[in-house]
């Protein structure tokens, strides 16, 4: 029996349920099965949870609500600190029994936006946000101001990440003290070079933006979870968004994405001095 068949039937259907989230290098798969569900070769994990209802159709943009254990391992990857990277989602569907070939249907795709935990922990609710939902925000766009409208290394920026004047890849974790964190050898390239650039973990996707950095210390936005004393990381430099900065430090001032020449004095603030009028 098809799957159209099967989800409008009272009597057929025995829905199942696959979620699947991938966030960095890791991937969670859960069913709301009772026993273990291989799929195309892949194995989804029975799990404790709950969810409200899916909204369908092309102008759905409701939020998804997970219930989820405190303990779960997905979830407790939230409860210190934000991950650097953003987590996307998918669930599909299908039911019990439907034979030969079982008809899979995707029924959710979003992104993970916020993991909150209540009942002292024991909870996590996790709220997934449709992707379609983006497409009603107002999409970035240039602003009339002297500083930069790019971003650092982006296509319209072109600094090259690549570059070992901008990239610091041979650094080891040295020590960590809440948000400090240092890093051996980054001293080399001068106080402040990664100011607003970022560190990233070699052979992951998790990064945190730099604040401020002197020395082989740099102090971040927010920690990373882990201990990370004796592994290597990359650093990338970060950049003031001005055209000193551009042409100086990144030698790109042919792309600089500003209006360096704004006047700073505006008459709607100050008024028209007449004696310059003559």
């Amino acid at each position: 029996m098809a799957y159209d068949a099967n989800e409008k039937s009272t009597e057929s259907g025995r829905p199942i349920e696959f979620y699947e989230i991938i966030l960095g290098s890791d991937t969670f798969r859960w069913t709301s099965a009772e026993d273990v569900q291989t799929i195309l070769g892949i194995d989804y994990t029975p799990v404790s949870l709950k969810r409200n209802k899916i909204e369908q159709g092309p102008d759905a943009k409701g939020t998804l609500q997970l219930t989820l254990p405190g303990s779960n391992s997905f979830a407790r990857r939230y409860i210190s600190t934000v991950p650097g990277t953003e987590a996307t989602a998918k669930v599909f569907r299908f039911h019990r029994g439907d034979t030969p070939t079982p008809e899979l249907r995707q029924v959710f795709d979003g992104v993970v936006k916020a993991v909150k935990f209540k009942k002292k922990g024991r909870e996590a609710h996790v709220a997934l946000e449709p992707r379609i939902s983006g497409n009603s925000r107002q999409g970035p766009r240039f602003v009339y101001s002297s500083a930069c409208n790019h971003v650092l290394y982006d296509a319209d920026c072109q600094v090259d990440d690549t570059d070992p004047s901008f990239r610091y890849s041979t650094g080891v974790v040295t020590a960590i003290n809440g948000r400090e964190i240092t890093i051996s050898g980054m001293n080399t390239f001068g106080d402040g070079w990664f100011d607003a650039g970022y560190v990233e973990l070699v052979g992951a996707t998790d990064a945190r933006l730099i604040i401020a950095q002197t020395g082989d210390v740099a102090t971040l936005l927010l920690p990373f979870p882990d201990d990370l004393v004796g592994q290597q990381v990359t650093v990338f430099a970060g950049c003031a968004h001005d055209s000193d900065a551009c042409a100086n430090k990144f030698t790109n001032f042919e792309r600089y994405g500003g209006f360096p020449f704004v006047p700073t004095l505006n008459p709607f603030d100050t008024g028209i001095d007449p004696q310059a009028c003559n």
